[in-house]
């Protein structure tokens, strides 16, 4: 989990998890965000302003449940990929729709961002 503020990495708040072992990567994704919002919620630590998951519509939509299973109010995104593994399009949920991302913009630019752990 990478974490950033104002546009910056915050290193200081990534987090990686020891996962129960599971076939699947959307098993992996829901356990991971069930486990970090539910300490979120427990701790009363601060709440993401959004979600970016590495993924298309079934990782965006098994973040939206877990999320909206712990009753949080936080959008969701996913980034999804082309046939190369580049990111071609966002994926935002209400409704799930596509949305198309400038390649030459700072968000595309930062949505890109390979963190270093």
């Amino acid at each position: 989990m990478v974490v950033f503020l104002d546009g910056k990495p915050s290193k200081k708040d990534y987090r990686l998890f020891k996962l129960e072992e599971s076939a699947d990567d959307l098993s992996s994704m829901k356990e991971m965000l069930y486990r970090r919002y539910f300490r979120v919620l427990k701790d009363d630590l601060e709440r993401p302003d959004l979600i970016i998951v590495d993924g298309g519509a079934g990782q965006v939509n098994v973040a939206r449940s877990v999320i909206d299973s712990l009753g949080l109010n936080v959008p969701v995104i996913g980034l999804k990929k082309d046939s190369k593994h580049n990111t071609s399009a966002l994926l935002a949920f209400t409704p799930l729709r596509e949305v198309s991302i400038d390649k030459k913009s700072n968000l595309f630019y930062l949505l890109e961002k390979k963190p270093k752990f």
